[in-house]
């Protein structure tokens, strides 16, 4: 409990919270928790900052076979708006996915990273 409760007073600073980016991107770590990663993916996308560095930690998370996981990288990719880009396609994968809510969350994700790429797609 500490760990979530942590992880979203951090993520409240918005991008004031930017100095625990290295710490979030750490709790990623395979060995964590599913928990505590998720909770981290929130965070990040609540501070929004460094895409270059955030983005291509969460990316990974997209092919996850832990559905938590994956609904809570595709919730976080899209705070970053086109700093999210770099992940386009996986989040273009994610439209066949096996949960209907990630399904849904990778439409929307697309629209807000790159809404006139996502009506070129034909993304709705």
């Amino acid at each position: 409990m500490a760990w979530y409760q942590n992880a979203m007073m951090i993520g409240e600073f918005g991008a004031d919270g930017t100095n625990a980016i290295p710490n979030l991107i750490s709790a990623l770590n395979p060995t964590n928790h599913p928990v505590i990663q998720a909770h981290a993916f929130i965070a990040l996308g609540m501070i929004h900052s460094q895409p270059e560095v955030c983005v291509p930690a969460i990316v990974p998370f997209l092919r996850s076979p832990d559905v938590a996981l994956r609904q809570k990288a595709v919730y976080a990719l899209p705070q970053f708006r086109g700093g999210a880009k770099p992940a386009w396609a996986e989040l273009l994968l994610c439209l066949q996915d096996s949960d209907p809510w990630t399904r849904q969350e990778a439409g929307r994700a697309l629209k807000r990273i790159d809404p006139e790429a996502a009506a070129k797609a034909g993304i709705k």
